[in-house]
């Protein structure tokens, strides 16, 4: 049976002196080391090299402070000399054998190493931190891909996405209107939660107790650990970070009040009047009472666009037969309501 012994990568090596390797790669590199004399050879001459780059990141084995690094050299090429078997063939020969093979090699390994640092260090697409100061501000990513803040809201991404992904990271809410690239799935991490998507448009919503996603278009998927939810047009989702647990909703009766922070636009079918004030609590943020006995038994058709809170109510009561006031605490709408179906 033949003796099996660790084996390395050039790629593991390189990661190794640049002091990127992670703890299982450094005990590799150390086993494959400690696996045979020509191993250990090889480690300290490609150590050499990286010392006179004045790339390294790793504490080199060396025991002197000061390190000559030319009679280093010279001692490893004694070292090998002694330990080959003896051919027929004159010592300068065989120095030039060595110095051509060692040079190479430390070339090979120069060129592997220069080429991991650029590709970490100089060419990784640069992060851009996006934070919107007006109530909405509107981004284009590069793939096409737009994206709409909420007020306070900030959006990480980068200059430029990879070739098999697209990724960002969203603190607050937005929404997304995303260009389809089926090679490139696009995901928005948020908090401990991530939604996935090949093209479609839906909001995400960034909570301090719960992580919410409403879709208006297409398929996403909204996941936390083993968990998920398939979520298509007109659905929500919400994550509650307390119990970490999922909730799937239908929104194919909303009035848009999640959604108007962007539309300005509120849409009723039919929905009751305490659905109504709970609404335009959530769109206008503000406090709406009720008083009159059969009030909840009224019921609205309208659509408001670009109207300021007052105007809202004002046409409101004059439907119903209303009286609005305004008081510190918000507003208050009183009547004798609607008689019951």
């Amino acid at each position: 049976m033949e003796d099996e012994r660790p084996e390395i990568t050039t790629e593991q090596l390189t990661r190794y002196f640049a002091g990127e390797a992670s703890a299982q790669e450094a005990a590799a590199v150390k086993s494959w080391a400690e696996a045979s004399p020509e191993n250990q050879d090889t480690l300290f001459e490609l150590q050499l090299v990286w010392l006179d780059t004045g790339l390294v990141r790793f504490e080199p084995a060396a025991p002197a402070k000061t390190y000559d690094v030319e009679a280093a050299w010279q001692n490893v090429k004694a070292r090998k000399r002694a330990a080959e078997p003896q051919v027929e063939t004159t010592p300068e020969t065989r120095t030039r054998a060595f110095d051509w093979v060692w040079k190479v090699a430390a070339s090979v390994a120069l060129i592997v190493a220069l080429g991991f640092l650029a590709r970490t260090y100089f060419f990784a697409p640069e992060s851009i931190t996006y934070t919107a100061m007006q109530p909405t501000a509107h981004l284009q990513l590069a793939d096409g891909s737009s994206v709409t803040l909420s007020e306070s809201s900030s959006l990480s991404y980068p200059e430029e996405f990879s070739d098999d992904s697209r990724e960002v990271t969203l603190e607050g809410k937005a929404f997304f209107e995303v260009e389809p690239d089926p090679a490139r799935p696009f995901t928005i991490h948020a908090g401990p939660t991530d939604v996935q998507v090949l093209g479609t448009s839906f909001t995400v919503d960034m909570g301090a107790s719960q992580i919410s996603v409403a879709v208006e278009t297409g398929q996403v998927r909204f996941s936390h650990g083993d968990q998920s939810l398939v979520l298509e047009a007109n659905q929500g989702g919400v994550f509650s970070l307390s119990t970490n647990a999922f909730q799937q909703q239908d929104l194919s009766s909303a009035t848009g009040a999640d959604q108007f922070w962007r539309t300005q636009t509120l849409r009723f079918t039919g929905q009751r009047l305490p659905d109504v004030v709970a609404a335009l609590e959530q769109a206008y943020g503000q406090t709406i009472q009720l008083q009159g006995d059969d009030l909840a038994n009224c019921s609205l058709n309208v659509t408001f666009q670009n109207d300021s809170l007052e105007n809202v109510l004002a046409v409101i009561a004059l439907t119903l037969d209303l009286e609005v006031t305004q008081t510190d605490a918000g507003f208050t709408l009183t009547g004798e309501g609607c008689s019951a179906d």
